[in-house]
């Protein structure tokens, strides 16, 4: 049985995770497949009726870890930190990671995605991880630099993008 995990963490929670379990049928749609990531933001400021839906491309031969979804309002000031946030254990193997974020206020966002693969709750230089509009080859962490996009209308176009690791200097 595949897992999902989905975390709902207020603006500002730090080391509080709050895991439940679902099973891999509840996101359904388009979206599905062998492995899928939900978040359901609750901040009252992001809460709406769209969804946004995309595909998260991983490196080649990923060992698995812990995979963290994160949605911001806007842009954020630093790396890493996050509006709302979703957890989940990613099988080794896999070369992408379908995500649906439920439930979003119109506005404008960015989005990050990160793997963790000591499982310590840090993304150091040689782990995968960026924002929205990096690729595998050149993620995007500087987060002076990324793109936000529109949530508005009644239907989103796929949000889809890679994470990597940086190339050394």
């Amino acid at each position: 049985m595949i897992r999902e995990t989905t975390l709902h963490a207020p603006r500002g929670a730090t080391a509080l995770l709050l895991l439940a379990a679902l099973t891999l049928p509840s996101c359904g749609g388009q979206d599905s497949g062998p492995f899928t990531v939900t978040l359901d933001p609750v901040g009252s400021d992001i809460v709406g009726n769209r969804d946004i839906i995309g595909t998260i491309y991983l490196p080649p031969n990923f060992p698995g870890g812990w995979f963290r979804l994160g949605l911001n309002r806007s842009r954020p000031l630093e790396f890493g930190v996050l509006d709302e946030e979703a957890f989940a254990d990613a099988p080794a193997g896999i070369d992408r990671i379908p995500y649906r974020i439920r439930g979003v206020a119109s506005g404008t966002y960015s989005i990050f995605a990160g793997l963790d693969l000591d499982k310590n709750q840090k993304f150091e230089e040689n782990e995968p991880a960026g924002y929205y509009a990096g690729t595998v080859a050149a993620p995007i962490r500087d987060t002076s630099t990324l793109q936000t996009f529109m949530v508005e209308g009644s239907k989103m176009n796929p949000i889809d993008f890679g994470i990597g690791v940086l190339p050394p200097p």
